[in-house]
């Protein structure tokens, strides 16, 4: 069991699961940057040779090793650890997801986001696949943007291809939280995040703050701005569109310098969003 250093770990704590032995393999068939990566050079092991499986463990104190899962399936997100698997996991438990895959977008060193692509009846309606998951995971594990695809491109084994889906998820995530199935039929504007207007002059997503309505734009404006995204949804939350609790203090300050809107960071997390804020303001004006 050794550390990213290649250092032994002791019983107790986790690692990767690494193999070594006369009897190792010389490596991946026809496969010489594979080998490379995996079987590495170690004169001390028995062999002289040590396999890095890419598995992590741990010995338990009854002396059983414990598999823990990938270790390439394990992100940090905003100073979050997350397991992809349990995001994948939770969008597969849902009505209508056929088949999910979900896949980290960074810049090479920090992990930034997290882009969710589902297959089936509900990628007709990701926004609602979106509310369902916040529903069941906590927000910094629920995934920036939702893609719904009309079939998840596989491998020749028939598994989710993650590398050509990795070459689109930068360019998905900042095409906003959610993307349907080409050609499938809008969301109910009443329940979308966007700002539309109505004929007669009325927001649809802002049902209960009609008086707030400029408010809640310059409100959203700060959000994108503290996020560094082209724009925020009324009823988005900042957690899950990539904001943490550093993020979230500099929000808070920033709606009280430029707006001159003062809420309290723990009221703030109870309801991280636009409409939240603005109904905070709401209340303290009514108790004013």
């Amino acid at each position: 069991m050794l550390d990213s250093r290649g250092r032994r770990v002791p019983p107790g704590f986790a690692g990767e699961i690494c193999l070594s032995g006369p009897r190792l393999a010389d490596g991946y068939w026809r496969s010489p940057a594979a080998t490379a990566k995996a079987f590495r050079a170690a004169p001390r092991q028995p062999g002289g040779r040590r396999y890095h499986t890419g598995d992590r463990g741990w010995w338990r104190p009854d002396g059983v090793l414990e598999f823990l899962g990938r270790a390439d399936a394990q992100v940090k997100v905003r100073g979050n650890r997350i397991e992809i698997g349990d995001v994948e996991a939770a969008l597969a438990a849902l009505p209508g997801v056929e088949a999910v895959a979900v896949v980290p977008v960074g810049n090479g060193v920090v992990t930034e986001a997290l882009v969710a692509y589902v297959s089936g009846p509900a990628a007709e309606d990701v926004h609602a696949v979106r509310e369902r998951v916040r529903d069941t995971l906590p927000a910094p594990m629920v995934p920036a943007t939702i893609v719904g695809l009309a079939a998840m491109p596989l491998t020749v084994n028939g598994k989710a291809d993650r590398g050509e889906l990795g070459v689109r998820a930068a360019a998905d995530l900042r095409c906003g939280p959610f993307l349907p199935v080409p050609g499938a039929a809008p969301a109910d504007p009443a329940e979308a995040p966007g700002t539309g207007t109505g004929t007669d002059g009325s927001r649809p997503d802002l049902p209960d703050l009609p008086d707030l309505l400029d408010l809640v734009d310059d409100v959203r404006a700060v959000f994108a701005g503290v996020l560094n995204v082209d724009s925020v949804g009324t009823d988005e939350d900042f957690f899950a569109a990539g904001g943490d609790s550093l993020l979230a203090l500099g929000l808070v300050m920033e709606l009280a310098e430029r707006l001159d809107v003062y809420v309290e960071v723990d009221d703030f997390f109870a309801t991280p969003t636009p409409a939240g804020v603005c109904k905070m303001v709401r209340t303290s004006r009514e108790g004013a």
